[in-house]
Order: structure tokens, then C-alpha cells, then sequence
């Protein structure tokens, strides 16, 4: 976080900025009993408004012997040097959510200064006469580089500052300030020297501060460490905390419990009193510091949906509003639900059914509508047909029947599916007519006493054909059929195929005329 306090001169023997006045309320900050001593106000976080008003000397209640405070917009963060807790301690803004072991800190180091920026805290391990360092850790905590600068020069570093290029450190025991790049290189405990046990530090990027504890003056140099004035400001009271905000610098005075203040004005030497002990200071930077404002997004309508944001911070659901900093552009998004479709924004700027983009400047409500889809029409169920009964399948012949000796071949075709079959017989008979001298052929069923014609029976057989296929049935005389064929060498007959219908009736399906032939001895 980059701050800048405006350039302060001496007119007319007051203190003059070229800066405008804060633009919204802001407050100053300190903590109560560095020294670690029993007292009215031991170990408190106080607050005032940075007009000076509703002082609250308890602002926060609890803390550890509270030396360096710093604030960054979100939290207020402070040094403790125990006796019960050594390290950091932090509080969000408004007090709430007191952590007094934020980063702790070994027994024997405790520290004496902490700054934050955007991204790190940086704190100085400052008490013990072997603590020579700068430590870094991440906002949150975590992530801590121990050390982050050290050098052996360093000896007892008090206050901790950081701007835009520089991490800055007040050395009372070399009574110097101390000076690294940004990202811990170079370090130079003595970059600035001749300042009286310096404690407390705080650079806008063009100058350095720094408070001459044992001095009580108000040192000023560029950060390129020319134009060294140790009394830039004088009339302090063993000031110890300095920081800044766009028209004044501050300080506390651990000498007599005052917060002085130098500005348009001139220094207001008793600008807050009633603080016990206070060594760190610090103030809401309205120059860096930007107004939030609330998004919220209402669902109306027969349907349902969800609305999420980039940035994150929407994502109702259940999280329907966020608050952003002025000035952020944020994307909303509308899914419907299945069933329902998004029918489109109002409010806020936005219109329609796509992506709703803004720019908050303000709080801002939107409304999202989501419309249930009317239920889809009933399936179209085709009207069911009557089943009808599967027709019967039908036996054929197909072509004559061909004869070899004492049988003949048939090639029945079943017309039917393939599920179905076809079950029938074929019968050869053969009519001869007899001598009426009373002969009498062997076999057969009358005698002939006249000359007549006989029907024979002299062959049968049954089938079963599958549906849809031919089959080859093979018709063998019987033995009627084979003496006959035997004593004339030729025996004329029918071949007739039959099958039984449903009603268990004989139908015939096909005759045909055949003729058996003795086969030839060899």
C-alpha cells in the first residue's frame, strides 16, 4: 500500500500542506502501556476520530502490552512485548475478532515495530540485545521469513516502515535509521545516522520520519538520504509511534500520554491526551483507502436459477449481495434451472438476458428474473391396432417327386414363420388289376376271384418342416409295396401329401403320380 503525506514547510512559523482535507471520516489509533506496566489503562488499543474527537482510550480490550500499531484499511495490527504474549497481535477495523497470537514470536524476541503493505507484514525483532533482524510474513500470517533482512550492523531495530521501494528500520542502539530494497537486498543499517534512540519510522516515498526518542524532536530526510534535519519538528515528549495520513503526521508521546499531530496548522502538541505510555500510532489512510459499496441481486419470478459474480463474492444461491471497492467492474452471471428459463435483469444498468456488466460506484440492487417453462404436452401414444392371430402356415410340394428303386423323394416347402412348423404325411397307393383264376398275391387283403382292381397302401411316412424352409422327405414302400414291385418289376402309384387342420380333419395338399421300378441285379 503506497502513501504519500504532503510536503510540510514552515510558513510564518506554522506547518502548511498542499494537500485537500481528508474526504470521509478516518481515525487515529495507539496503543496503551508499551512500557508494560501496571496502570489505569494497562494494555488497550485506543481510537478517536482524526478530528480529535470520541476519544475511546478501550477501543480494544485485551491486547498484550501493545508497543507498534499499524491499520491497512481491513485490520489493525499491533507489536506486543507480553509478558504473557510476545508477537503480533491483530483486530479487524472495527475492533471485532481480537487475535493477540496472530504471528507469535519467541520469549526472548519480542517485537518492537510492524508495517503492512498490500501483500506482507514486516516486523522488527527489536528487545533482545542479540535481535538483530527484519522479519516478513504473508497478510494472512503465514509464510514467515525468519529473517527476512539482517545484517550485522543491525543491532535492536525498533520501529519497521515500508514504501513503494524501500523497507525502512529505526536503530536506537546504533542511533541510526536503517534502510533495504523492497525485496530485503542491500540492507544499510546505517543509512541515516546522528538521530538520538530513533524508535519510531515511516517513509512516504519522498521522505523519511523518524521520531528522536531521546531527543524529542521529529527527524525528516529524503529517501535518498540527503537533507538530514533531526529537528525537523520539535516539542515532543520522548516521542516514540509516527505515521501519516494525506494532511497531518502524528506521533506518540510516551513521555506524558498525548498524541501530537503536525499539519496546516501547525503541531498540535496535545492533540489527543489520556493515553497511557503510548509508543505506536496510526491512522486511516484516506489517500489509499477506497469507499466499498453493495452489490445485492434479487430473484423474482415463477422460476428458479443462480447468480454468481467475477470477482467472486456473488453466488446466490445463497450468497446474494457483496460489498466492492468503488470503482470495480463486476460480471454477473444468470443460469437458469432446469425447468426454467432466465428471462432477464432490471435495475442497475443491466438489461436483457445475457452477462450484466458494471462498474460500482454506489450500492447497487438488481433484480433477476427467472420464469418457470410451461410443462411439455403429453407424449402422442399411437392408437393400438387389433392383434390378429398369426395365420397358419402351409405345406407345399414343390415340383414332382423323383424316384430311385423302392423310394421316392419329396420336396415339401413350409410357407410360414419361423416360429411355426408344418407337420403332415404322404402316402403312396397303387391300384393293379388281378387274374380271376382265383390266384391270390401273398399279402394282400382280398382274393381275387374275378378279374378287379385293388387299391394298395404301399408306402407311408410322416414329416415336420420348420417355417419358411424346404426339406427333401423320403417316401419307402412298405413291404406290401416291395413284394408287389418284386414280382412285377414295376409298380405305378400316388403319392398324395396330407396334413390334419385345427379342427383335426385329413386336407390334402398335393398329389402326384410316381412309378417304383425293381432295381436290376448286376
Amino acid at each position: 500500500m503506497s502513501r504519500r503525506l504532503a510536503p510540510l514547510v514552515l510558513v510564518s512559523g506554522f506547518l502548511a500542506s498542499v494537500l485537500v482535507a481528508p474526504r470521509a471520516q478516518a481515525f487515529v489509533y495507539w496503543g496503551n502501556n508499551c512500557g508494560n506496566v501496571v496502570g489505569s489503562l494497562s494494555d488497550t488499543i485506543g481510537r478517536s476520530n482524526n478530528d480529535g474527537s470520541v476519544v475511546d482510550q478501550s477501543f480494544i480490550t485485551g491486547v498484550q502490552s501493545p508497543c507498534s500499531t499499524r491499520v491497512d484499511g481491513q485490520h489493525i495490527y499491533w507489536a506486543s512485548v507480553g509478558p504473557a504474549t510476545r508477537g503480533l497481535g491483530r483486530a479487524s477495523i472495527d475492533g471485532t475478532g481480537l487475535e493477540n497470537s496472530f504471528i507469535p514470536i519467541s520469549s526472548a524476541n519480542s517485537p518492537r515495530g510492524v508495517d503492512v503493505d498490500g501483500t506482507y507484514i514486516y516486523f522488527a525483532c527489536g528487545e533482545a540485545s542479540n535481535c538483530g533482524r527484519i522479519d516478513r510474513a504473508d497478510l494472512n500470517g503465514t509464510n514467515v521469513v525468519k529473517p527476512f533482512i539482517t545484517t550485522g550492523g543491525l543491532t535492536q531495530p525498533c520501529g519497521v516502515a515500508v514504501d513503494d521501494a524501500h523497507v525502512w528500520w529505526a536503530s536506537p542502539g546504533s542511533n541510526s535509521i536503517g534502510r533495504a530494497d523492497l525485496n530485503g537486498a542491500n540492507p544499510d543499517n546505517l543509512f541515516i545516522t546522528g538521530t538520538t534512540a530513533a524508535c519510531g519510522v515511516i517513509s512516504d516515498g519522498t521522505y523519511v520520519y523518524w521520531t528522536n526518542t531521546g531527543g524529542s524532536t521529529i527527524g525528516r530526510a529524503k529517501v535518498d538520504g540527503s537533507e538530514v534535519d533531526q529537528a525537523f519538528l520539535t516539542g515532543g515528549n520522548s516521542p516514540c509511534g509516527i505515521d501519516f495520513d494525506a494532511t497531518y503526521l502524528y506521533w506518540a508521546n510516551f513521555g506524558n500520554g498525548t498524541i501530537s499531530r503536525a499539519g496546516p496548522g501547525g503541531v498540535e502538541a496535545n492533540f489527543i491526551t489520556g493515553a497511557f505510555k503510548p509508543c505506536g500510532v496510526a491512522v486511516d489512510d484516506l489517500c489509499c483507502l477506497v469507499a466499498q459499496y453493495t452489490l445485492s441481486v434479487a430473484k423474482t419470478g415463477s422460476g428458479t436459477g443462480s447468480i454468481t459474480s467475477a470477482p467472486t463474492g456473488i453466488d446466490c444461491g445463497a450468497t446474494c449481495s457483496h460489498d466492492y471497492d468503488d470503482g470495480t467492474s463486476v460480471t454477473l452471471t444468470a443460469t437458469a434451472a432446469d425447468g426454467s428459463s432466465f428471462d432477464g435483469w432490471s435495475g442497475g444498468g443491466c438489461s436483457g438476458t445475457g452477462t450484466c456488466v458494471l462498474t460500482i460506484h454506489a450500492d447497487t440492487p438488481l433484480t433477476a428474473t427467472f420464469t418457470a417453462n410451461p410443462p411439455p404436452p403429453p407424449p402422442i401414444v399411437p392408437a393400438s391396432l387389433p392383434q390378429l392371430p398369426a395365420l397358419p402356415a402351409t405345406l407345399g410340394l414343390i415340383g414332382s417327386p423323383s424316384v430311385h428303386g423302392d423310394r421316392a423323394l419329396l420336396h415339401i416347402a413350409c410357407n410360414g414363420a419361423a416360429t411355426q412348423s408344418c407337420t403332415g404325411s404322404a402316402t403312396a397307393t397303387t391300384t393293379e388289376t388281378l387274374a380271376a383264376d382265383g390266384h391270390t398275391v401273398k399279402g394282400l387283403t382280398a382274393t381275387v376271384r374275378k378279374r378287379r382292381s385293388l387299391k394298395v397302401v404301399v408306402g407311408r411316412t410322416n414329416f415336420s418342416v420348420p417355417g419358411g424352409q424346404t426339406r427333401t422327405v423320403t417316401l419307402k414302400l412298405n413291404a406290401k409295396g416291395k413284394r408287389l414291385l418284386k414280382r412285377f418289376k414295376r409298380l405305378p402309384a400316388r403319392v398324395v401329401v396330407s396334413t390334419v387342420d385345427a379342427a383335426g380333419k385329413r386336407k390334402i395338399v398335393a398329389s402326384a403320380k410316381v412309378k417304383f421300378r425293381a432295381r436290376r441285379a448286376r
